[in-house]
């Protein structure tokens, strides 16, 4: 409950990543506009995660990233 957000989109489309963390976690992305996002509480809590070749950021709950990592 660190961080809370709202999506409002209807989810058509899912994309199974191919990285270690997520194939480990079993995890599914749908992407949403940014105008479909609210980000209600814990914005200190996020953390930029990169990995590869370090051209997208993903925003990630900070103990998550720390954990993937270690």
């Amino acid at each position: 409950g660190a961080v809370r957000f709202e999506v409002s989109m209807a989810i058509e489309q899912v994309v199974a990543c191919n990285c270690s963390i997520c194939s480990k976690r079993g995890a599914l992305h749908a992407a949403a506009a940014a105008e479909d996002f609210t980000l209600l509480s814990g914005a200190d809590a996020l953390a930029d995660y990169q990995f590869n070749t370090k051209r997208i950021h993903h925003g990630q709950f900070d103990r998550c990233v720390g954990r993937a990592a270690g």
